[in-house]
């Protein structure tokens, strides 16, 4: 090869080693950085995620307090009956 040659890969070379080299080193790092605040975010969210879920869980026996709801209506009116009738026996 001529020396001419051996100039262009020596150029390329340098520009490789101090300048592509360190921007993509640079850019790497940041992308590791940006995946571990996401990682840990996400983290959080399942976290919130779990907790929420632990107390709507209960919400099923709303459906047990609406029955007994239900339950106390019914006898309520049958002891308003009972009453009135009784009222109206001693009058």
């Amino acid at each position: 090869m001529t020396e001419a040659a051996y100039w262009i890969w020596a150029i390329t070379l340098a520009i490789i080693a101090l300048i592509i080299i360190p921007v993509a080193w640079s850019l790497l790092n940041q992308a590791v950085s940006h995946t571990k605040s996401i990682s840990e975010y996400s983290n959080e969210m399942l976290q919130s995620g779990l907790g929420i879920a632990k107390h709507t869980s209960h919400t099923q026996q709303l459906g047990v307090t609406l029955e007994h709801a239900t339950e106390i209506v019914g006898q309520t009116k049958g002891l308003h009956q009972l009453t009135t009738e009784l009222a109206k026996g001693r009058s």
